[in-house]
């Protein structure tokens, strides 16, 4: 019955990753799911109205969602979502561990060095 309710849970959201750096300056992943509704810019870890950016790479485009206040420098966290290229179309798609090979990527471009 739970697992159920957790699959219908799931089929109405979409998991988006929220990344930040903990004490050791390494980055944290926290899964969240979202309504598949709420517009991309109001969410990073509460609701609220927010900067986005989408980066193209390979097969996906990601959408990247960051305080506003934090423009032009450091992040202090970002909501990563993912939408799958197929032919012309975009299609939404969960945040999996598939996408943790694009990690440094997010940390050089977000929190502006390098890893250790």
């Amino acid at each position: 019955m739970v697992r159920k309710w957790v699959q219908m849970l799931k089929s109405k959201g979409i998991v988006r990753w929220i990344l930040k750096l903990n004490n050791q300056g390494d980055i944290e992943i926290i899964e969240r799911n979202v309504s598949k509704h709420m517009p991309v810019n109001r969410m990073i870890e509460e609701v609220g109205f927010y900067s986005f950016e989408f980066i193209d790479v390979v097969k996906h485009l990601y959408l990247v969602v960051f305080y506003p206040h934090e423009h032009d420098t450091v992040k202090s966290a970002i909501m990563v979502g993912r939408f799958d290229k197929q032919g012309d179309d975009m299609v939404m798609a969960d945040m999996t561990d598939a996408d943790q090979v694009y990690l440094d990527m997010f940390y050089t471009k977000y929190f502006k060095t390098t890893r250790h």
